[in-house]
């Protein structure tokens, strides 16, 4: 037999490996179970919350409707609630417009 290369050598293992399904579904089945053990145990639900008799829980999730802010204080009337006014003109200003006009 002459010599091969990596990649003849890889096809030609490939080959003898997959030749026999059931050899090779063994060997899986054996590297699994080596390496991992056996599957975990699937876990129990968890336990119902204990509620006094009489009481229900309250809900973690309030509706959609119901917002978790403050309600806003009442309105300011408008008198409250007027635009802040800029200094008056200064006398140059004045006396400059009065000549335009």
């Amino acid at each position: 037999m002459g010599e091969l290369s990596t990649r003849e050598a890889d096809a030609t293992f490939a080959e003898l490996i997959c030749a026999d399904p059931q050899w090779l579904r063994a060997e899986f089945d054996a590297l699994i179970t080596a390496g991992f053990g056996a599957p975990p145990a699937w876990p129990h639900p968890p336990a119902p919350p204990q509620v006094p008799p009489g009481r229900t829980p309250a809900n973690p999730f309030p509706p959609p409707w119901r917002s978790t802010r403050p309600a806003p204080a009442a309105r300011a009337t408008r008198r409250e609630h007027r635009r802040q006014r800029s200094p008056p003109p200064s006398q140059a200003t004045q006396a400059a417009a009065a000549a335009r006009s």
